[in-house]
C-alpha cells in the first residue's frame, strides 16, 4: 500500500514539473559539511539493462536526461536499470585536494556503481551493494559509502548505475569526511544500544521461559530473534557481519524473518491475552492470522521480491489491525492484560504513522524520524517484556490460591467423607457398629485367625409390636434403653471379642436391622462361656422397660451359631443365628445353638424355588407401583415398580423373602427378565397419555455383573419402542462391593443406550463411597434409615452431605421412607429432588395405581389454582 502512494507521488511529480536536461554544476563551500544530491539528480532510465557509461555519457551529453529537482527520488518496483547524473564543484577558498564521502542512503539497494567523471573521462570507479559480490572495498559501514578525492576549481559529473528486486530509490548524500564520522559514530551508538537492548531482550526472556516453562516466552522469543534478524538485514548490518556470498542470499529473503515475526506477534498476542479462556471464536481467529503468516514464510522464498513486499505490507496491516482490535475489545471487556497490552502496542503503532508520514513529506527528515521505527519497536518490546512478567507473577499468584482453595475445599471434603464413612459404619438408631463393621471384622478373622468363636444373635420380639401399636419412635425408644442395659454388661466380659468401630472407639457390642444385637464370644474347648453370657444377657432384658409411660416387654430371644463350624461369613453365620431363634421361639431356654436337626428351612427353600418358578410362568407374580414425587415442584416425577409373590398359602410375599432363593439358584436372570417386561410393556402404552411419567425398576447384583440385562432390554425397546429416558435402573450396594469393574460397564452401556441408572439403598454400606466418583449412576437413593433419623433431627448431617456431595457429581438423590409432613418438608428445605415413602402412598397395583395418579394432579391443579 505505500508503495502505491510512492508510485502516485511520482506519476504526479512527473506530469506537474518543470523538467531540465543540463545539470547545473553544485558548489561546495568552504563552511560545507553535508548535503543531499538529490535534487540535483538527473535520470535515465535502461530498460534493457544494456547501456555502458560511455553510452550514458553520450547520452548525456545529447540531453536525455531527465533533472526533476525534487527532494526525493523512487523509481518503485522496477526491472529497469537507472543511471544518475550530478555535477558538482569546489569552492575556490579550497587551498588542496579535499577528500568528501558519497554515501547511498538505501542499505537494501542489490548493486550500485559510481563513476567519478572529470573533464569527460572517467577517472575513479566504485561498485557495492547487497548482490554485488566484487565489490572495490570490504564493506565497513550498514550502507554503500565511496570515498573521493576533489579538486578545487574543478568540476566533477558523478554517474550512479542502480538497480535491484526491491523498490529502486536514489537517497544519495555528500559529506565531509569529519561530518561523515561525527554522523556515523552517532549512527553506531545508536545502533549499538538498539541491539544491545534487543539482546539483553532476549536472554531476559529465554531464562525466564526455561525457568517457567510458559509459552508465551517462547513466542516471544520468536518475535524478538525475528525482529533482529529483519533489522540487522533491512539496516544493512548483516553485510558488516556475514561473508558477500551469504549476504546476497540473506538479503534477497529478508522479508521472510519480517513474516515470521508477524506470525510470532499473532501467537503470542493469543497467548499472552489468553484467549481460549475469554472467547474461542477470536482465539481461533488469531490463530489462523497466525498460521497465514507461516504459509507465506514457507512460499516467501519462492516468489519474487516484489510479490514479497506487496504480500508483507498487506500483512502487516492486517495483523496490526487485528491485534490491536482484539486488545481493544478485551480493554472493553475487562480481560486480564489487555489494557497493559494496548500500552505496550501503542508505541509501534504511533511510529508506524510517523514513519508513514515522513515518507510524504509532511514530518521533516531528522535523525528522530528516521530511527522511529525502530525506537517504537524497541519501547514495545521492553514494555511487553515488562507486563509478560508481571503477567506470570500474577498468574503464579492465581496459582498459589487456587492450590490453596483446592486443598481447603479437599479437607472439608475428606472430613465430610470421613463422617460419612463413620455414619456407615455404625447403626443408625443406638450408635452401635453395624453390620459392614460384623462383616469387615469376620471376613478377617477368618483370613488372619480362624480361632473359634459364638455368634450370639439377640432378638426383640416386642420390638414389632411396639411399632405397629406406638409407631417406630416408641420402637426405636425401647431399642436404645436396650442398649444401654446391654452395654455395661458386655464391657466388663474380658472374653467378648472386641470390635474396632473407628480409630478412637472401640465396642463389644453390635446392632443390625433395628432390632437385634450381636455379640461376638471368644470361646475353646475347655471353656464354653456361652450359657454364663446368654443367661446374664437375658436376665438383663427380661425386666420391662418403661416406653411412653407404658411397661414394654422386650421378649429377648437368643440364637447362637458357631464359628468356624456353621460358616465363616456374615450370611452363614447371621442365618443358622436366625434358625436358632426360631427354633426357640417360644423362650423353652435362654438360648438355642443351631443344629440341622431344627433347621427347617432348607425344605423350605427348596418348595419355594419350585413354586417361584411355576409363579413366574403362571402368573402368580405381579408389580406394584410407588409413585416418587419431585419435591420442588410437588408433580409425579415417576415411579419405582416392586415385585409381590401372590403365594397360594401364604399371601402377598416381598422380594426379601424370595429374591435370596432366586439369586442363590440362579432364577433371578429370568425373573428380572420378567420385571423388566412388564414395565417395558407399560412404558409403551403410557407413552402418549403419561409421556413424562418415569418408571424405575431393580437389578440384582447378578443382573449387572453380566451383560444380558442389557440385550434384553434392548429387544424389549425394538419390540415395544418408548423414550429410553423414562426407565431408571437401580443398583443395590452390594452389586458396588462384589464385582465394581462389571458393574461400572454394564452401567456405562446402560446409559449409552439412553436409561437412567440408580445407586439404591445409598448408606446402608461404606464400600459404594470409594467408588462413587467412578460410578456412570444419574442418581441416589437414600435409605429409609437415614430419613428417620432426618424426622428426629438426630445426625441429620448425614443427607445434607450426601445431597451436597452428589450435586459436586451432578446426580439427582432420591429419598425413600418419607413417611411424614416433616420429613418431607426438611429434605426439601436441604435440596433433595424427589421423595418416596407412605407419607405419599404405599406400593398400589397398576389400577389403584393410575387411579391415584389422576386424583393427586386433580387435588395439585386444584391447590395451583386456589
Amino acid at each position: 500500500m505505500l508503495r502505491f502512494f510512492k508510485w502516485v507521488g511520482l506519476l504526479f511529480t512527473l506530469t506537474h514539473s518543470q523538467f531540465t536536461t543540463a545539470s547545473v554544476p553544485l558548489t561546495l563551500q568552504q563552511d560545507f559539511s553535508s548535503r543531499s544530491l538529490v535534487s540535483e539528480l538527473g535520470y535515465l532510465e535502461d530498460a534493457n539493462n544494456q547501456l555502458t557509461p560511455d553510452r550514458v555519457i553520450q547520452a548525456y551529453e545529447e540531453g536525455s536526461f531527465i533533472f526533476p529537482r525534487k527532494e526525493s527520488l523512487n523509481f518503485g518496483y522496477t526491472h529497469s536499470t537507472y543511471w544518475l547524473w550530478a555535477s558538482i564543484s569546489v569552492s575556490s577558498e579550497q587551498t588542496s585536494e579535499t577528500p568528501f564521502i558519497i554515501e547511498y542512503e538505501y542499505a537494501p539497494i542489490d548493486l550500485v556503481s559510481l563513476y567519478l567523471i572529470s573533464e569527460g573521462t572517467i577517472v575513479s570507479e566504485f561498485r557495492d551493494g547487497d548482490q554485488e559480490l566484487n565489490s572495490t572495498a570490504s564493506r565497513r559501514l550498514p550502507k554503500p559509502t565511496f570515498p573521493v578525492l576533489l579538486k578545487p576549481n574543478q568540476e566533477y559529473n558523478f554517474l550512479f548505475r542502480i538497480s535491484g528486486e526491491g523498490s529502486l530509490q536514489a537517497p544519495i548524500k555528500i559529506w565531509t569526511e569529519e561530518a561523515f564520522l561525527k554522523m556515523a559514530t552517532k549512527e553506531l551508538l545508536f545502533w549499538g544500544a538498539f541491539f544491545g537492548i534487543l539482546a539483553c531482550m532476549l536472554v531476559y526472556n529465554s531464562f525466564i521461559y526455561f525457568t517457567v516453562k510458559d509459552s508465551s516466552y517462547l513466542l516471544y522469543i520468536c518475535y524478538i530473534s525475528c525482529f533482529i534478524i529483519f533489522e540487522a538485514g533491512i539496516g544493512g548490518h548483516l553485510s558488516l557481519l556475514l561473508r558477500e556470498e551469504v549476504v546476497a542470499v540473506a538479503t534477497r529473503h529478508i522479508l521472510l524473518p519480517a513474516l515470521l515475526l508477524l506470525a510470532s506477534i499473532s501467537f503470542f498476542t493469543r497467548s499472552f491475552l489468553q484467549l481460549f479462556k475469554h472467547t474461542t471464536s477470536v482465539s481461533i481467529i488469531l490463530y489462523f492470522v497466525g498460521c497465514v503468516g507461516l504459509l507465506l514464510a514457507l512460499v516467501s522464498p519462492y516468489l519474487n521480491y516484489q510479490v514479497n513486499s506487496y504480500i508483507t505490507s498487506l500483512y502487516l496491516l492486517a495483523v496490526s489491525f487485528t491485534c490491536t482490535l482484539v486488545a481493544l475489545m478485551g480493554a472493553v471487556r475487562g480481560w486480564a492484560f489487555s489494557t497493559v497490552y494496548l500500552v505496550a502496542w501503542s508505541p509501534f503503532l504511533a511510529s508506524l504513522i510517523i514513519e508513514i508520514a515522513r515518507n510524504f513529506n509532511f514530518l521533516p527528515v531528522n535523525f528522530f524520524t528516521q530511527h522511529v521505527l525502530q525506537i517504537g519497536s524497541l519501547v514495545q518490546i521492553v514494555l511487553l517484556s515488562l507486563a509478560l512478567a508481571e503477567r506470570i507473577k500474577l498468574a503464579e499468584h492465581e496459582r498459589e490460591q487456587a492450590l490453596q482453595t483446592k486443598a481447603s475445599i479437599e479437607h472439608s471434603l475428606r472430613l465430610k467423607e470421613k463422617e460419612l464413612t463413620d455414619s456407615a459404619l455404625h447403626d443408625s438408631i443406638t450408635g452401635l457398629p453395624n453390620k459392614a463393621v460384623i462383616a469387615n471384622f469376620i471376613n478377617q478373622h477368618a483370613q488372619l485367625d480362624n480361632t473359634p468363636f459364638a455368634f450370639i444373635m439377640i432378638h426383640s420380639r416386642g420390638h414389632a409390636d411396639v411399632a405397629n401399636t406406638l409407631g417406630h419412635m416408641r420402637a426405636e425408644a425401647l431399642i436404645c434403653e436396650a442398649c444401654n442395659r446391654l452395654k455395661p454388661v458386655v464391657d466388663l466380659d474380658i472374653d467378648i471379642i472386641d470390635l474396632n468401630f473407628s480409630k478412637n472407639r472401640i465396642e463389644k457390642i453390635a446392632a443390625i436391622e433395628n432390632s437385634n444385637f450381636i455379640v461376638l464370644l471368644k470361646r475353646d474347648k475347655y471353656n464354653d462361656n456361652i450359657p454364663r453370657l446368654c443367661k446374664v444377657l437375658k436376665e438383663n432384658l427380661d425386666a420391662p422397660f418403661a416406653v411412653a409411660g407404658l411397661d414394654i416387654d422386650f421378649r429377648s430371644t437368643i440364637g447362637v451359631s458357631l464359628f468356624p463350624e456353621h460358616g465363616v461369613q456374615l450370611n452363614d453365620l447371621l442365618q443358622k443365628a436366625n434358625v436358632a431363634l426360631h427354633e426357640n421361639i417360644g423362650d423353652i431356654k435362654p438360648y438355642s445353638i443351631y443344629s440341622k436337626d431344627f433347621d427347617q428351612f432348607t425344605e423350605r427353600r427348596l418348595t419355594m424355588m419350585v413354586e417361584l418358578k411355576n409363579a413366574l410362568r403362571t402368573g402368580g407374580l405381579e408389580l406394584h407401583y410407588q409413585p416418587q414425587i419431585n419435591l420442588k415442584t410437588s408433580e409425579i416425577s415417576g415411579c419405582e415398580a416392586l415385585l409381590r409373590w401372590n403365594h397360594n398359602d401364604l399371601g402377598f410375599l416381598s422380594p426379601g423373602e424370595f429374591i435370596p432363593i432366586a439369586e442363590q439358584t440362579g432364577l433371578i436372570h429370568e425373573l428380572s427378565a420378567w420385571v423388566a417386561s412388564e414395565t417395558v410393556k407399560l412404558l409403551h402404552h403410557t407413552e402418549n397419555t403419561y409421556p413424562d411419567l418415569k418408571f424405575s425398576i431393580n437389578l440384582s447384583a447378578k443382573d449387572v455383573c453380566e451383560d444380558e440385562i442389557a440385550v434384553h432390554l434392548r429387544n424389549l425397546q425394538h419390540q415395544y419402542p418408548f423414550t429410553s429416558a423414562r426407565l431408571t435402573l437401580e443398583v443395590t450396594e452390594s452389586a458396588v462391593a462384589n464385582n465394581i469393574q462389571n458393574l461400572i460397564l454394564t452401567l456405562t452401556n446402560l446409559q449409552a443406550m439412553g436409561f437412567r441408572t440408580s445407586l439404591d439403598d445409598f448408606g446402608t454400606g461404606y464400600s459404594s463411597l470409594y467408588y462413587l466418583k467412578q460410578l456412570p449412576v444419574n442418581e441416589l437413593k437414600i435409605d429409609r434409615s437415614f430419613v428417620v433419623d432426618l424426622a428426629k433431627k438426630k445426625d441429620d448431617f448425614i443427607i445434607p452431605t450426601v445431597i451436597s456431595m452428589a450435586k459436586r457429581l451432578k446426580i439427582d438423590v432420591v429419598a425413600e421412607g418419607v413417611e411424614s409432613f416433616e420429613v418431607m418438608r426438611s429434605l426439601a428445605s436441604i435440596g433433595c429432588d424427589t421423595a418416596q415413602g407412605f407419607y405419599y402412598s404405599k406400593p398400589l397395583p397398576r389400577v389403584d395405581f393410575f387411579n391415584w395418579v389422576e386424583s393427586y394432579q386433580t387435588k395439585l391443579q386444584e391447590t395451583i389454582q386456589s
